[in-house]
């Protein structure tokens, strides 16, 4: 239970360095195959490992809408 408390600060930290330094689209490409490959490790495994897989959805997931939504705006600059 330690891991989840400490789990929202590391997310703190972490998100804002991140884009950063790779590119917002190839970054969001990682982010919906590590939440593809975590799904499907919570599908198909039991215990602890569903719970932390789970986790790790969430972490990636909360990521993904803010990375698209700058995408999409930058896409729509010119536009009228």
């Amino acid at each position: 239970s330690g891991n989840f408390k400490s789990s929202p600060n590391v997310r703190r930290t972490i998100k804002p360095i991140i884009p950063k330094y790779i590119d917002p689209a190839e970054l969001l490409s990682l982010y919906a195959l590590s939440s593809i490959l975590l799904s499907a490790l919570a599908i198909f495994t039991r215990g602890e490992l569903v719970v932390y897989a789970l986790g790790g959805m969430g972490f990636f997931m909360s990521i993904m809408f803010p990375t698209i939504f700058s995408l999409g705006i930058s896409a729509g600059k010119g536009i009228r």
